[in-house]
């Protein structure tokens, strides 16, 4: 309604999006359109203006790509982990590899 501060329609999108993060859709909403500072024990809640929103959902989005990407890595490391007695062998002969890096070059640039 106020042109100046950020506010979400609601949608099928939102309602999936805080089932995945275990969030009520209230608490995603609030989350995504302002935000709380402390400040001389007083509790301040800010409204984002539309720029401000769009940014933080962005950062939002982002955070939980890095999360997922790491996430996923990890579980490829864990499952391609060797492991035997031939792997301890070849280790300390050769050093061995023990992990997969994998560079996402492809992310949120500006």
């Amino acid at each position: 309604n106020d042109p100046d501060k950020a506010s979400l329609l609601p949608s099928d999108a939102l309602g999936k999006v805080s089932s995945l993060l275990c969030v009520s859709e209230k608490d995603l909403t609030f989350s995504l359109v302002s935000t709380t500072h402390l400040t001389r024990g007083e509790l301040l809640q800010m409204n984002y203006n539309l720029e401000q929103g769009e940014d933080n959902r962005d950062a939002i989005a982002k955070a939980i790509y890095g999360e997922l990407f790491q996430w996923i890595v990890s579980k490829i490391n864990t499952l391609l982990e060797p492991k035997g007695r031939a792997y301890k062998d070849a280790k300390e002969r050769e050093g061995g590899v023990t992990e997969v890096g994998i560079l996402d070059i492809f992310g949120f640039e500006n």
